[in-house]
């Protein structure tokens, strides 16, 4: 095998059109990637789980207000007279003795790149209020959220599950 400039010129040209391609489809999947994960929206039905006991708690339902994420208990599970009778007996102020159902729980939740925080949580068995993040796993259908005092390390998260109806 001769070697000559044209074929050395001619290699390099083919390599650069390779790698000039694989750029370009790396470039599309990366786009399309981002465009799928901009569509995954906490707005819906959750199913909350208890994190200590691992038993199904609550549903909850998430909108958006304006450019804010919002979430209240529409249901309680695991109750025979479904939760109807409960209230927020520790919450404070305008909150206080307020039936769980209906009971705003999340509030004021904006979206910061692939997760929303700047929000708060309120925990209805001790009626606090805790700084909160959310985030999308799973493509869509598992809700991590994570309440915390301070900083987000001092906290703890809870998995909720994606429903498409109260059941």
């Amino acid at each position: 095998m001769n070697f000559t400039f044209e074929r050395f010129f001619s290699a390099i040209y083919n390599a650069r059109i390779v790698l000039i391609l694989m750029l370009m489809i790396l470039t599309i999947m990366s786009l399309s990637m981002r465009f799928a994960l901009a569509e995954i929206s906490p707005v819906g039905l959750w199913k909350t789980i208890d994190d200590s006991t691992g038993r199904e708690r609550s549903i909850v339902k998430i909108w958006k207000e304006g450019d804010v994420f919002n979430g209240k208990i529409i249901k309680i599970l695991n109750d025979p007279r479904g939760g109807s009778d409960f209230i927020c007996s520790e919450c404070e102020g305008e909150l206080y003795n307020k039936p769980i159902i209906g009971l705003t729980i999340i509030r004021n939740m904006k979206k910061d790149e692939e997760k929303w925080s700047g929000g708060e949580i309120l925990d209805p068995e001790n009626g606090i209020f805790y700084n909160a993040t959310m985030s999308l796993d799973n493509f869509g259908k598992i809700l991590e959220v994570r309440g915390f005092v301070g900083f987000s390390f001092f906290g703890r998260s809870q998995f909720w599950t994606k429903v498409s109806n109260i059941q």
